[in-house]
């Protein structure tokens, strides 16, 4: 899902998607719900959901429709539409591949594929300006 997610994103030409995603902590139905219903956070989200609802990891349909989150807080939740990667994401993968061989398991394809999504990955981190969930209402 994130990979599909954020290829998606990538190659579409709305950018004000890097102006709303946290790929730290990701973001949750409730969330968008508990916004202004007038403030662009919750315009862009709420339509963009609409259109992922079929690749969302729980149905969130109920939610989506009624425009209220079924369970009611925001740990209860299920209904992710962007999943985070985590703190301290570099250290980890440091940590696990940095001192390992990983030749053997990657093909000239894999590799290429690899190097394609360490750009794009690069380019949402590191090539645009500061990406955040939180609204201007906050």
């Amino acid at each position: 899902m994130t990979y599909h997610f954020i290829e998606t994103i990538d190659n579409s030409q709305d950018y004000r998607i890097r102006m709303y995603l946290d790929l730290k902590k990701g973001l949750k139905l409730h969330k968008i719900l508990k916004e202004n219903p007038q403030g662009e956070f919750r315009r862009y989200w709420l339509s963009f959901a609409q259109s992922f609802r079929d690749k969302l990891s729980y149905d969130c349909s109920a939610c989506l429709d009624n425009e209220v989150c079924s369970q009611g807080s925001f740990e209860a939740c299920q209904c992710y539409i962007t999943f985070g990667f985590g703190d301290n994401i570099i250290r980890k993968i440091e940590q696990e591949y940095l001192n390992k061989d990983l030749s053997p398991l990657s093909s000239d394809v894999v590799q290429a594929e690899w190097e394609r999504l360490g750009a794009m990955v690069t380019f949402w981190c590191c090539g645009s300006s500061h990406m955040s969930t939180i609204s201007a209402s906050s």
